[in-house]
């Protein structure tokens, strides 16, 4: 475990990766809630809230609201049919009457877990339809296909 701990550490030290540099140099914070609550044997329901902002708090950034049913198909196969409601400030700078992009957004996901040997994986596969509407009244249409891969390893045998 300790060789495992070395390996990662040095090679975090060795690679650098770098996002896009929007011009934003202040730190920010996410507050975010997320729930699931089974209905029935086969049926959940998803539901999260997330609030996003620059310069800790004062300078508002996204706002993202998203529900989902979810059919459980076995332990290891989920299907989910969702809506999220998305406001984003695509200006990091705080003006009078500044207006954020408004957006709808359908999706469609399907979540595939398995493991190898103590190392866990989820594959999420979503389909999303893009409905967004921009301040100068310029409202578009987008799609997207996305792939998420969550990989987790327990530390311990209590699976933490």
């Amino acid at each position: 475990m300790k060789k495992l701990l070395a390996l990662l550490l040095l090679f975090s030290s060795l690679v650098s990766l770098q996002a896009q540099d929007r011009g934003e140099d202040d730190l920010g914070a996410w507050a975010m809630i997320f729930t699931n609550n089974r209905i029935s044997e086969k049926l959940s329901i998803h539901a999260e809230a997330q609030y996003r902002t620059y310069e800790f708090g004062s300078n508002f950034n996204q706002l993202l609201l998203r529900t989902a049913l979810n059919y459980h198909i076995s332990d290891k196969a989920m299907a989910s049919f969702g809506y999220g409601n998305i406001t984003t400030d695509t200006n990091f700078l705080e003006f009078a009457g500044e207006e954020n992009v408004n957006e709808n957004r359908l999706y469609e996901q399907f979540v595939l877990k398995n493991s190898l040997g103590k190392f866990n994986f989820s594959h999420r596969y979503r389909l999303e339809q893009r409905f967004i509407n921009r301040p100068a009244g310029e409202n578009t249409t987008e799609h997207r296909a996305r792939y998420f891969l969550r990989v987790t390893y327990p530390l311990n045998d209590n699976g933490f």
